[in-house]
């Protein structure tokens, strides 16, 4: 209401009028009124928009923090329910997650959702968040759920929605039958030998194929991560990083470390770079977000390295050498070097500001 009172003409009496309410509430809250007065005068500033846009930001900012504090599970789920909405993808936001206990869940045909939903302190990922899959086929494998039960196999599920061979390899890729199918390439080949539903929405008959699936070694945890970041964009219980950390040495620090570092020490870090940053433009300063499994860090490339580096920038993973920089509670690496590493895994798009 300030706010908008800032955007009148003539508004010195409303603003007055929001004054008086603001100290009758400080009054019965116990803060003395001098202290009252320097609040308001904060809020009422001679700037107007800037510092009632300011409050009312950080009001935001203040029930966000509150409920991700106090209900990380149910911020989490909201959060992404809500995307696309900002700076960050999904995996750095289920990263985030787990720093706060949280984990998220894998798809499951049984158990989700078409949207994300709490699972006993973790965050079930919703159906409709797996590629090609979409939110109309995660209703409909919900509602089919719901009015004849769990699905027994991929092929039952396939006999009763219709769903396209495309859909179900990503429902495979993305884990969704683990509960029911734990070794993810038979799943697949199953789920192949089920008739579809004739076109007048008659069901078709289930076949018996316990003589028909050869048994097959199942995907690999390297090929299981792989599939669930092509299926969704997020790998729910670990990070890339994890399979490529053995292949770096020992001299690539987790990025967790680098705030433990001191001022000006030489370091190198690795991953996957969540954003890139040209505020003056493709010719400046890059500011560098990279990501590993243990959280993330800031990287500086000035103008000189990234002409150099450029199109290795540009790469999923890249490899860091810098000086520690470290400026009023912040720990930033400034690149002297980089490399790209090879992962041939699809990441999620970065945020590129430019």
């Amino acid at each position: 209401e300030v706010r908008r009172a800032f955007a009148r003409t003539n508004n010195a009496r409303l603003i007055a009028m929001h004054g008086e309410r603001f100290a009758e509430g400080a009054r019965q809250n116990g803060v003395p009124e001098a202290a009252a007065e320097r609040i308001f005068s904060k809020i009422n500033g001679h700037y107007m928009f800037p510092e009632s846009h300011s409050h009312a930001f950080a009001v935001t900012a203040y029930q966000a923090a509150w409920l991700k504090r106090y209900h990380p599970v149910e911020f989490f789920t909201a959060l992404m329910n809500n995307q696309p909405m900002g700076f960050y993808p999904m995996e750095t936001l289920k990263q985030d997650a787990r720093h706060f206990g949280v984990a998220f869940l894998n798809p499951c045909v049984n158990r989700s959702r078409a949207v994300c939903s709490p699972e006993g302190g973790s965050v079930r990922l919703g159906l409709q968040f797996i590629n090609d899959v979409g939110a109309e086929s995660a209703r409909l494998i919900v509602e089919e759920r719901q009015r004849q039960g769990p699905y027994t196999t991929a092929g039952d599920l396939v006999r009763r929605t219709g769903l396209k061979p495309q859909a179900v390899l990503s429902l495979v890729e993305a884990g969704a039958f683990d509960a029911i199918a734990a070794n993810r390439r038979e799943a697949l080949w199953e789920s192949g030998l089920q008739t579809r539903p004739s076109g007048n929405g008659q069901t078709a008959l289930s076949l018996s194929t316990e003589d028909r699936v050869p048994q097959l070694d199942d995907f690999t945890e390297r090929e299981k991560m792989m599939g669930e970041y092509r299926a969704m964009g997020i790998y729910p219980r670990g990070h890339l990083m994890e399979f490529l950390r053995p292949t770096l040495g020992p001299d690539v620090l987790p990025a967790a470390d680098v705030e433990k570092c001191r001022e000006d020490d030489l370091i190198t870090v690795a991953g996957w770079p969540v954003a890139r940053q040209h505020p003056r433009g493709r010719d400046g300063t890059v500011f560098v977000t990279i990501e590993d499994e243990t959280g993330d860090t800031q990287a500086i490339v000035y103008s000189d390295l990234f002409a150099r580096r450029r199109r290795e920038l540009s790469s999923q993973v890249v490899v860091i050498t810098g000086r520690v920089s470290t400026w009023d509670g912040t720990v930033n690496v400034v690149a002297t070097d980089l490399r790209a590493v090879s992962s041939d895994v699809v990441m999620p798009p970065s945020h590129d500001w430019h």
